[in-house]
């Protein structure tokens, strides 16, 4: 009677510890699905936000060509306006030059003119005062 009795007794427990057993099967499998799903889904997370990445990069990278192009032209423009200045600034010159020449040319017509002029008068009162029998004589 007492082995029947020990038997019943712990069919019971084996029933509680399979119950138990069974419930914390259960409750590790649950606990694993849910952090497959919340795994696969930080994965999907991450792909996708790798693709953004990418597609930043990408756009990054054409962004920073635009704007190595653009200083480019700027280099090439700025390059462009000095070799203009320095070609104005040689005009420049040589109009600064030119016109100092033409003043000089003009003092000196201005003199031509004045001795013309000059021995223009000396000549009409030389012949004037030949012509009037006065003779005078200019040192």
């Amino acid at each position: 009677m007492n082995d029947h009795f020990l038997l019943v007794r712990s069919v019971p427990c084996l029933l509680i510890c399979r119950s138990d057993l069974s419930f914390s099967l259960l409750l590790m499998f649950l606990r694993r699905e849910a952090h497959e799903a919340v795994f696969y889904k930080q994965r999907e997370d991450l792909q996708e936000w790798e693709k953004k990445l990418t597609l930043e990069e990408d756009r990054l990278s054409e962004v920073k060509r635009s704007i190595n192009h653009r200083e480019e032209r700027v280099m090439e423009n700025e390059r462009t306006i000095e070799k203009k200045e320095k070609i104005l600034e040689n005009l420049q010159q040589k109009i600064s030059v030119a016109k100092s020449e033409l003043t000089e040319k003009e003092e000196s017509i201005k003199i031509k003119l004045n001795d013309i002029s000059l021995k223009e008068k000396v000549s009409y009162l030389g012949a004037t005062f030949f012509a009037s029998g006065t003779f005078w004589l200019i040192y």
